[in-house]
């Protein structure tokens, strides 16, 4: 039976929470080296770098990857493993792969156990198919709205939410900011969540790349910093 209304809200809600198990918080991406090195020092210049990660990493490679991942899991499944592993290779750090693998793997695992469980039930079109193992969170996350049986409008939003309120969090621990400016941050990035779902569909996956020259030598530099709170 189809989920719809707030039903299916709160299984979106859900995914996007921080209370998921996944770990996502323990990750920030760069932004912790981008903070310590002096990129970062205010509530306008979180904004630019955390928008402009949003532009060039979500709009043009994350999204465009994770929407031809739910049309595969549509119409051909077994095209799920060639994106995960195209997706794994645009990583452009070990730190970055690894969290993209650990997120994914953690999810994974939540998903298996709440089938087993019974707690959620595959939609009519996948019944009786065995979850595929995947390494990136986006792989991952395809498969979650395919149980959970949300849009591609909403998967590909969520997936964003998820990205940005990680790096907003980061940031109002880091830089430091105030939780009035996280706010702030967040309404402007909810801002630009429609043109990034839309722009992600139109964008021709033999295009898809993230061109984020500074978040991978952040990224690089932070799996040896001295001191730091984020994972590597």
């Amino acid at each position: 039976m189809a989920i719809s209304g707030l039903s299916r809200q709160a299984r979106l809600w859900q995914l996007v929470s921080p209370a998921l198990p996944v770990g996502g918080y323990s990750y920030s991406q760069g932004l912790e080296t981008a903070i310590s090195f002096g990129w970062l020092c205010d509530e306008e210049s979180a904004v630019a770098w955390i928008l402009g990660a949003g532009e060039r990493l979500l709009g043009s490679n994350d999204l465009p990857y994770l929407a031809a991942m739910l049309d595969a899991l549509a119409s051909t499944p077994e095209r799920l493993g060639d994106l995960d592993v195209a997706l794994i290779a645009t990583r452009e750090t070990y730190e970055l792969r690894l969290e993209d693998r650990q997120l994914g793997s953690a999810l994974l695992r939540l998903l298996r156990s709440l089938v087993e469980s019974g707690a959620l039930q595959a939609p009519a079109r996948s019944a009786g198919r065995a979850l595929p193992l995947t390494q990136s969170f986006a792989a991952a996350f395809a498969q979650a709205a395919e149980l959970l049986e949300l849009t591609v409008d909403e998967t590909l939003a969520a997936y964003a939410w998820v990205w940005f309120e990680n790096q907003v969090a980061a940031a109002v621990k880091l830089v430091p900011l105030g939780q009035t400016a996280g706010q702030r941050i967040l309404l402007t990035c909810g801002a630009t969540l429609e043109r990034l779902v839309t722009t992600a569909q139109a964008v021709p996956l033999a295009e898809a790349g993230a061109t984020l020259a500074g978040v991978a030598l952040a990224s690089a530099a932070h799996e040896t910093q001295y001191s730091r709170l984020f994972r590597s």
